[in-house]
């Protein structure tokens, strides 16, 4: 979703649906934003229920062009630290769709954490950020 807003400025203000399929269910929505959660739609939700009652953006999900992304964004931040990595969010979902960075023992040549986060290549917010003081 992040990847997506970033590369197309314009789709912020819309509500957007990323679906995609697993295994043998049909194709859901596997992720969404607080404009499409206002028109009721909801995660897992079938693709069909949701555009049904959608109205905005809908693309499918692209795991090959999130990992790649967040690769070059990997590479970007090893100037904090070299402990960068990818891993999964969900385990049930087998994508690298998470970059972890080890700014414990770096963040204080930059100002602490916050400060890092405001000095990196990327306009997307943290969902979590800690920090050793």
């Amino acid at each position: 979703m992040q990847r997506l807003c970033h590369e197309q400025p314009e789709l912020r203000q819309q509500p957007i649906v990323l679906y995609g399929k697993s295994g043998r269910q049909a194709r859901c929505v596997w992720a969404c934003n607080e404009l499409a959660r206002e028109q009721g739609i909801q995660l897992g939700m079938p693709l069909m229920e949701a555009k049904r009652q959608f109205s905005g953006y809908v693309q499918a999900i692209d795991p090959e062009g999130d990992v790649a992304a967040l690769e070059q964004l990997a590479v970007q931040c090893q100037r904090f630290t070299p402990y960068c990595g990818l891993r999964p969010a969900n385990p049930h979902r087998p994508f690298l769709d998470t970059l972890l960075l080890d700014i414990g023992k770096t963040h204080k040549f930059f100002g602490g954490g916050p400060a890092c986060w405001n000095r990196s290549p990327t306009t997307a917010s943290p969902s979590v950020m800690r920090s050793a003081a």
